[in-house]
């Protein structure tokens, strides 16, 4: 419910007033969640007495955003439709949501749903270091740090971004596994980065 008041201020506003929202809810959730709900908890597998607690819709709208970064919008969107027509009026699980999502992707939603739906905690991803090398590449570093869950994550989708001077950005995909991830990327011909973001 609460992520698909994202969806309608994008369908509405366009992007940008997307962004914004689940920016502000990322925010939330991170500030706010625990002292609302009174602890940590995953999203599923709560106490019924927080039921309709941030966990559960706030949290819950971010970790729907973040499923949507994994699939990518076609599948997502996809299996978002067929969910509804298979599981309309009847009850599901999370673990029903795993299994049918796992049909529109080769990537391990197991790995997904034990991180990000059924531990608490969340993951933090930082660019450690970045050195421009021959041949318009980029070796870059990426540290993982875990807030308030029991292991690093595994198999993460992170975007690694560049902009040259003149504000033009050059995105590309990481996949970022435990504490530390070393990648290699080639830019474009005359691309000169000035600076660096990651998941911007």
């Amino acid at each position: 419910a609460r992520f698909c008041e994202a969806l309608f201020l994008e369908a509405l506003y366009g992007e940008s007033a997307y962004q914004e929202e689940i920016r502000s809810n990322h925010k939330d959730v991170l500030l706010f969640a625990h002292r609302n709900d009174g602890a940590r908890y995953p999203i599923s597998g709560i106490p019924a007495d927080i039921t309709y607690g941030d966990h559960v819709y706030n949290k819950g709208a971010d970790i729907a955003r973040t499923l949507r970064s994994y699939l990518g919008d076609s599948l997502f969107f996809q299996a978002c439709k067929d969910w509804q027509s298979q599981f309309a009026l009847s009850d599901a699980s999370s673990e029903n949501l795993r299994d049918f999502f796992q049909g529109y992707t080769n990537r391990d939603l197991t790995q997904f749903f034990n991180r990000w739906v059924f531990e608490p905690g969340f993951p933090e991803f930082r660019i450690l270091s970045t050195q421009e090398i021959p041949n318009n590449t980029c070796a870059v570093t990426i540290g993982q740090f875990s807030h308030y869950n029991n292991e690093l994550y595994q198999d993460v989708p992170c975007l690694f971004s560049a902009s040259d001077a003149q504000g033009n950005w050059y995105d590309v995909e990481v996949i970022v596994s435990g504490e530390e991830t070393s990648a290699e990327v080639t830019w474009p011909a005359n691309f000169v980065p000035v600076r660096y973001a990651l998941n911007r």
